[in-house]
């Protein structure tokens, strides 16, 4: 039996005789715990999760204050649990391997989110392919942290008032009408209705953060743009750089903030800012521009705040022919200015 074999063979038995639900993305499942975890039997609400990804060595964590379990899996587990192949026991433990120093760190910091609809419905696969040109198969839902049934994964994932009460005042109903992006971390939403393009959602259930892809370990180019769509076509046609980390701000207002954030956290490695504007004057006959004005003060700004030699070199891109990067259905024709 090889580690590919076992690890399916235990998955299996997780989803079935643990009643794991989520592990979708994330690799997180919530599970049955009530035979090593103390705290489990005395609670309505599941609190042990199991951190499973293929190669990687299953890792135990228990969200309940009270309660310690924080390790990877051990063989008493597995047999605790009532997994007894001892061949796919001996592989797992032996031909896995941990996650690095960081991962491990990071691993359990805040509630994993449960994503047991993991399938987008045919309105959010088209919106999306349309808006990125990109078939959302598992891979790229999985790439760009697409969540299909945000409701769902809430109501899931939390069991505190507070949570609740703050997700209802969203509005947001558990439907397919709409698609929604995740951070890096799984604690921050960014939620937009399909047929309304107007109404556009944030939502948090820990630190808020930007959306971010690429190397966030030690990128040497730091890529800018404001929405989550905008940023995903930069990643995969307009900007494909190794070594890069791509952050959607969110809005023009908050640029300057998150350069400065995110430099502060890789200045060992970050030499070039790239920063994809909207275009947001007509020029009329379809062409447009960059706020000029706005750019100008932004650039002074990061001179006086960061030093004017914290970057070897900077661009500023922008479309001439509609207003942004981020729907693959306008024309898109990008200009780049060298600034520095």
């Amino acid at each position: 039996m090889d580690l590919k074999q076992s690890f399916n063979l235990f998955l299996d038995f997780v989803r079935t005789e643990l009643r794991g639900k989520g592990g979708y993305y994330t690799g997180w499942i919530k599970i049955d715990g009530d035979r090593i975890c103390n705290e489990c039997p005395h609670h309505k609400r599941r609190s042990l999760y199991i951190l499973m990804k293929e190669g990687n060595l299953p890792f135990l964590k228990c969200f309940r204050i009270s309660c310690t379990i924080k390790r990877y899996i051990t063989k008493a587990d597995f047999l605790s649990f009532g997994f007894t192949n001892m061949e796919a026991i001996k592989c797992l433990l032996e031909d896995s391997i941990s996650y690095n120093a960081k991962s491990e760190k990071d691993i359990g910091s805040t509630v994993p989110l449960v994503i047991s609809d993991y399938a987008l419905s045919k309105d959010q696969a088209d919106y999306f392919e349309a808006r990125t040109n990109i078939y959302p198969d598992y891979e790229a839902i999985e790439t760009y942290r697409i969540i299909p049934n945000i409701y769902k994964a809430i109501y899931e994932t939390y069991d505190d008032v507070e949570t609740h009460m703050r997700f209802e005042e969203t509005k947001i109903r558990e439907n397919k009408y709409n698609i929604t992006f995740a951070t890096q971390n799984y604690n921050m939403f960014f939620y937009r209705d399909i047929h309304a393009s107007n109404i556009k959602l944030k939502f948090s259930v820990g630190n808020t953060e930007p959306y971010t892809l690429g190397d966030n370990d030690s990128p040497e180019y730091m890529v800018i743009a404001e929405g989550v769509f905008d940023l995903i076509n930069i990643y995969s046609k307009y900007a494909v750089i190794d070594k890069a980390i791509y952050i959607a701000t969110g809005g023009a207002q908050a640029i300057f903030n998150e350069i400065c954030d995110y430099y502060t956290k890789h200045i060992e490695s970050i030499k070039y800012l790239i920063i994809f504007a909207d275009s947001d004057i007509s020029l009329g006959n379809n062409k447009y521009t960059y706020d000029k004005k706005f750019y100008d003060n932004l650039f002074y700004k990061l001179n006086k705040t960061l030093g004017k030699d914290v970057f070897k070199e900077i661009y500023l891109v922008y479309n001439k022919a509609s207003k942004d990067f981020g729907d693959m259905r306008e024309e898109i024709l990008p200009e780049k200015l060298q600034i520095k």
